[in-house]
């Protein structure tokens, strides 16, 4: 099968650059604070702890009305570091929010849509303009949390039941390549299907 030169070109005009690789941004939150708790079967008191959270930058959407400057990514993975003690994996679903209004950044249990219990937050003029969707911090202020709340890991249920100073938030966000077809990538594999029974043909 031939392919008319005037439909050739015109498909031609349909592939932006050639590239067959997409792009996204994957945004590592980080908070910190000198805590008392528990974490599975063991107490700890005023250790650091570092909870540590991915998000895809595409899954960061406004909550409510614009003026309300509230922002929230549903995380991708998270973990929690007590000092002394290790590391574990949350085991469930966690979102990542920004409220503008308030001033705080921070962490939740639950969905965007259905958020359970704030993990920890941290309050510092920063986050007024913050959006998630961009690196910031490490920005330091007035930490919130739930006390006695416990929340799943995959090393046993991790429990704050005081914070001692201020809590640290930082977020670092950096391009990361995948190799998933864009439109580019798909016209071209149709083209060299297209091609396929003319070379059947001269066989």
């Amino acid at each position: 099968m031939k392919i008319p030169p005037l439909l050739f070109l015109a498909l031609l005009t349909l592939i932006p650059g050639g590239s067959a690789v997409a792009h996204a941004s994957i945004a590592t939150y980080t908070e910190s604070v000198d805590a008392t708790g528990s974490f599975g079967s063991s107490a700890f008191t005023n250790q650091i702890i570092t909870l540590t959270f991915t998000a895809d930058t595409s899954s960061i959407a406004p909550i409510g009305s614009p003026a309300s400057h509230l922002f929230a990514a549903t995380a991708t993975s998270g973990t929690v570091n007590v000092a002394g003690l290790g590391s574990a994996t949350f085991t469930g679903p966690f979102t990542v929010f920004d409220s503008g209004n308030s001033a705080v950044a921070g962490f939740n249990a639950g969905t965007v849509s259905s958020p359970t219990a704030d993990l920890l937050d941290t309050e510092n003029l920063a986050f007024g303009s913050y959006a998630l969707a961009t690196s910031i911090g490490p920005e330091s202020g007035f930490s919130r949390f739930n006390p006695d709340f416990a929340f799943g890991t995959t090393g046993g249920d991790f429990i704050l039941r005081s914070l001692s100073g201020d809590s640290t938030f930082d977020a670092s966000v950096s391009e990361s390549t995948s190799p998933v077809p864009e439109p580019a990538g798909i016209l071209l594999t149709g083209l060299g299907l297209l091609g396929i029974p003319a070379i059947k043909r001269r066989r």
